[in-house]
């Protein structure tokens, strides 16, 4: 397994939106995040869904109860 370094989000981000110069993308239910020294973000939802974004995102929106992290 990839050396990780989850920051657990309890409770989850109900979204995370990025958005890039012509498109965004949301995540819903955002349980794990892991940020990289290279921009990019690794993200797990409760649903299973895994995905990485890369750096080049000009701003991101999160829909969350209160600060996680």
């Amino acid at each position: 397994m990839a050396n990780i370094n989850w920051t657990e989000l309890n409770p989850p981000e109900r979204k995370r939106t990025y958005h890039f110069p012509t498109c965004s993308v949301t995540f819903e239910n955002v349980t794990r995040i892991e940020v990289r020294d290279s921009g990019k973000h690794r993200i797990e939802t409760a649903d299973g869904r895994k995905a990485f974004v890369c750096p080049g995102w000009l701003w991101m929106e999160l829909e969350m109860a209160e600060w996680t992290c």
